[in-house]
């Protein structure tokens, strides 16, 4: 088994030894990106698809943005927000379970310049006619500047389709939504087990064709894949340097820009990614821009 692992890990470092990095910064460029249409992060499960949204949302918010932010329960979007802003209102971890917020209740009146609402969706309330004109409600009312919907796989529809899956209807329609209330959205989607059965830490990477229940790449204008190559047991890259919580932003497809990876630092107590000063030369001289200093007190009407 070691013996195998050994070749796992060496057959990475090879793939990655003449790897190029072209998106030149983290996660200020990442934002940037987002634009109309439909925007997706797609990862297979303990990668950091919500982790990441619910981090590019919180950026967008810290630079003055409106953001909503809809999930489901199981996404478990709620508890990553409680985690991520309880670091900038000095709120100890322990004190931020949705179970025993009110040392959060006490510091929301410190959160009024940032406008991130939240709303968690009911499976009982899936509908996307049902989200829809909650959508354009929530745009009417607080003139929205991102929608971020988690995820696509948990929505539903109330009538029979003949020619395309439930998802590919989903993504079409959120995307002539986008257009139609001049918001960008971004969305999470789930991945099918092919990355699982591909071989080699190369082959566990993502692709286009690996998405869930349809052909959700058709419809996006932009994909994000988060791949942590700690999961798969790869510690250290091929200069001997820690893989320990870094993740790999692989931009798979951008209509409107470059495509390459981009890596992050995850913080596992806060539950969150960030840029890094360490990954401010990463390959070849490529500049990765750090982010901009965050604000003591932050705003988040739930």
């Amino acid at each position: 088994m070691n013996n195998i692992h050994s070749l796992f890990v060496q057959h990475w470092h090879n793939s990655h030894a003449n790897r190029k990095v072209e998106a030149p910064s983290g996660m200020p460029w990442l934002c940037s990106q987002i634009d109309l249409g439909l925007n997706v992060i797609a990862s297979r499960p303990g990668m950091g698809s919500t982790t990441m949204a619910v981090s590019l949302a919180s950026e967008l918010a810290l630079a003055g943005k409106r953001v909503l932010y809809m999930a489901f329960p199981s996404q478990g979007a709620d508890k990553i927000f409680v985690r991520q802003f309880g670091l900038h209102m000095n709120i100890p971890w322990e004190c931020q379970l949705p179970s025993e917020n009110k040392l959060w209740e006490q510091n929301l009146p410190l959160l009024e310049n940032i406008k991130l609402f939240y709303n968690q969706l009911l499976y009982c309330c899936s509908d996307y006619i049902e989200i829809r004109e909650k959508l354009r409600n929530c745009v009417r009312e607080q003139h929205l500047d991102y929608i971020f919907i988690d995820c696509i796989q948990e929505i539903t529809i109330d009538k029979e389709l003949y020619k395309i899956s439930v998802v590919d209807y989903i993504c079409s329609e959120l995307r002539a939504l986008s257009y139609e209330l001049n918001v960008p959205i971004v969305a999470t989607s789930q991945l099918n087990r092919n990355p699982e059965h591909r071989c080699g830490v190369e082959g566990k990477i993502p692709q286009l064709g690996d998405f869930k229940g349809g052909n959700v790449d058709q419809y996006a204008r932009l994909v994000y894949f988060p791949f942590r190559p700690e999961y798969y047991r790869v510690t250290c890259d091929y200069d001997g340097k820690s893989l320990k919580d870094i993740v790999n932003v692989v931009v798979e497809k951008n209509d409107d820009g470059n495509v390459g990876e981009v890596r992050l630092k995850y913080d596992r107590e806060h539950l969150r990614f960030s840029s890094d000063k360490s990954f401010a030369e990463f390959v070849d001289g490529v500049k990765f821009s750090k982010s901009a200093p965050l604000p003591h007190t932050v705003d988040m009407p739930f």
